[in-house]
């Protein structure tokens, strides 16, 4: 059975191959991610490796964790499944939502009963409390798009 692992601190200028060499003087790599920008494509600095048998995984993260590569310190441990991973960004996310609701409160918000708002293609209805509403977003992409 084959076990995932996170690679994050990467630097920007790794690619899929060098990661695969890299953890291959660990044991079998099955697979190697580096994870990219959609829109432009560049490294995010993480990705994530498969090593075929959980042993392999533990000797790679006992080798590699905090290491360093190109300048960069890289944490390896292993992958948190989907489902965990998001509820651990939900958490994130409400902090955020904290405090864009401070943010908002501040500006004003008789531009929101006023008019629709979209944001991330969803449609927020008239009067509707944003931060309440949204469960992710980007602050400053708000307030361009809404505040202005």
């Amino acid at each position: 059975m084959s076990t995932k692992l996170y690679v994050g601190g990467l630097p920007y200028s790794v690619t899929e191959q060098q990661l695969n060499d890299l953890f291959a003087q660990q044991g079998s790599v099955t697979s190697a991610k580096v994870i990219t920008d959609k829109y432009t494509g560049q490294s995010r600095g993480f990705g994530f490796v498969e090593m075929s048998t959980p042993e392999e995984a533990k000797k790679a993260i006992s080798a590699l964790n905090g290491t360093q590569l190109d300048g960069r310190s890289l944490t390896v441990n292993e992958a948190k499944p989907r489902k965990a991973a998001r509820a651990a960004a939900a958490g994130s996310a409400g902090r955020a939502v904290a405090v864009a609701a401070e943010e908002i409160a501040a500006a004003g918000t008789e531009h929101l009963p006023s008019r629709q708002i979209t944001l991330y293609g969803t449609e927020v209805p008239q009067g509707a409390s944003v931060p309440s509403f949204l469960s992710e977003f980007n602050l400053d992409f708000l307030f361009q798009n809404c505040f202005s």
